[in-house]
């Protein structure tokens, strides 16, 4: 009897161990469940809620084969890289990928720039057109560019970024031969009307020149540039397959072919330091001059870069923070071209004296100092922008 109640008192005890172990399991899952308790205010205190047996507390989790997977779960969501990408793109600066100038001006200007950014083109320092970029960060724009008897920089602008493209439009040169003309040179030349003629995309590590279209062949001279050897090297555009002669001061100099894709380039290796003036004529296949194209001229020999440890210093480059006066240049046009505003261009005066005895007469083939954009300098101009001319 007695041995029959111990027993039974043993089998209870198992199922209240049984029956407890299950609550606490239950109990456990249930507060897995639950959302964790809001943190405990300064200055207050904890709530003195007892826990069931076996529950875990905020301060001591209890280990569990999940508990990886709560840790994964608990970890902070890394941040969407959108926003990092969308100011990447924001940063662009605006380019030209295709201009088309007509010798009326007529243009068609592409480009890219941030998606959805407004698109402004200046001419100097005026706007003139503007565009939107699409989605893709794409934009076109149409408009008139009045030719002008000097030369005009276009740029671009979307917001506070600028290019550092400049577009240069070079208008046909007054005394221009017309093919039909005699091919006596003393014969005074007459003038024609302004029209665009070269149009040249000065890019940071380039120069490309491209001639109007529909501007019959006429010969330009778009660039003069120092090789490392020492020489100049002029670079234009033409009539494919014409004979080209380059003379300074009526003494010939260089003579030159324009090539099948209408653009020409010669070397001047035999020019002393000096102010000349610059002449290319194009020649017809019957030896008269169908066009020609007449600059001055100054003839520099640029203090080269100082070498870096073990190398040997460049001949006839300019130095850093120097620019070489291009046809068509004005101060205004370079202050416009590097600073954003053709008024700062007396910083440009100031840092060369020496060679600039008067601001409305610089010459092609100059090398200028060019001071750092800080706007340090004279923002305005006392008298009014430089007018460019001729002796």
């Amino acid at each position: 009897m007695e041995e029959q109640a111990s027993r039974r008192g043993r089998s209870s005890l198992v199922a209240i161990a049984t029956v407890a172990g299950v609550v606490a399991g239950l109990a456990f899952i249930h507060a897995r469940q639950q959302p964790a308790p809001p943190p405990v205010p300064p200055g207050e205190q904890a709530s003195s809620t007892p826990t069931a047996p076996g529950e875990p507390t905020p301060d001591t989790p209890p280990a569990s084969p999940t508990a990886p997977l709560d840790a994964e779960a608990a970890a902070p969501v890394p941040a969407d890289p959108e926003p990092a990408a969308e100011e990447a793109v924001a940063a662009e600066l605006p380019t030209f990928d295709l201009v088309r100038v007509q010798p009326d001006g007529s243009a068609v200007v592409a480009g890219t720039a941030a998606p959805g950014a407004e698109v402004t083109i200046y001419a100097d320092s005026a706007p003139l057109a503007e565009a939107t970029a699409d989605a893709d960060g794409n934009f076109v724009a149409m408009f008139q560019a009045t030719p002008s008897a000097v030369p005009q920089a276009l740029t671009l602008e979307a917001g506070d970024r600028r290019s550092d493209e400049t577009v240069m439009l070079l208008p046909n040169a007054p005394g221009s031969l017309d093919a039909a003309s005699p091919a006596d040179a003393s014969a005074p030349a007459e003038s024609a009307p302004a029209e665009v003629a070269v149009t040249a995309i000065l890019r940071p590590d380039s120069v490309e020149v491209l001639p109007a279209p529909g501007s019959g062949g006429r010969v330009s001279l778009g660039t003069i540039s120092y090789a490392e050897a020492g020489e100049v090297t002029l670079a234009g555009v033409g009539t494919a397959g014409s004979v080209l002669r380059a003379y300074v001061d009526g003494r010939l100099a260089s003579e030159g072919a324009v090539g099948d894709d209408g653009r020409w380039s010669v070397a001047l290796d035999d020019v002393a330091a000096g102010l000349y003036t610059l002449r290319i004529d194009q020649i017809a296949p019957d030896g008269r001059v169908a066009s020609r194209v007449e600059t001055p001229f100054q003839r520099d020999f640029p203090q080269p870069p100082r070498p870096r440890p073990g190398e040997a210093a460049p001949v006839g480059v300019p130095p850093e923070g120097a620019i070489t006066v291009q046809p068509g240049n004005n101060l205004w046009t370079l202050a416009r071209m590097h600073y954003g505003s053709g008024m700062r261009y007396t910083q440009i005066l100031t840092a060369n004296r020496a060679l600039i005895r008067d601001p409305e007469l610089i010459y092609p083939g100059q090398i200028f100092a060019m001071p750092a954009g800080d706007g340090s300098g004279p923002s305005r101009a006392p008298d009014g922008p430089p007018r460019p001319r001729t002796e």
